[in-house]
Parts: structure tokens; C-alpha cells; sequence
């Protein structure tokens, strides 16, 4: 099964927009959202967006 998950994530880093947002919107998010303080739960998104919530 560690195998499948290597392969997604090899595939990942050949992906663009819009599968995968620029660090722009990334920066967008953090700053709009504002989430550095909370404790979130984030179903289904990103790796980039994952990193919007440190908790």
C-alpha cells in the first residue's frame, strides 16, 4: 500500500492549476481565512491548503 500512496504523490508534483492552486491563492486563503490561531478540522483538501492550519 506504501506504494500507492508514493505513486499519488510523484503524480502530484506534475499536476498544475487548477488541481493545484499557486502559492498566490495559497496566501490569499491564509490571509482571508486567518485560521493560524484555530484548531480546524480540513476534510479533502490540498497539501498546500493543509498547511493553512497548523493544528
Amino acid at each position: 500500500m506504501t506504494e500507492h500512496w508514493n505513486a499519488i504523490r510523484k503524480h502530484w508534483q506534475l499536476l498544475g492549476s487548477p488541481l493545484r492552486r499557486p502559492a498566490e491563492v495559497i496566501e490569499t486563503y491564509d490571509r482571508e481565512l486567518g485560521l493560524a490561531p484555530s484548531d480546524v478540522v480540513m476534510l479533502g483538501v490540498t497539501p498546500e491548503l493543509a498547511g493553512s492550519a497548523p493544528r
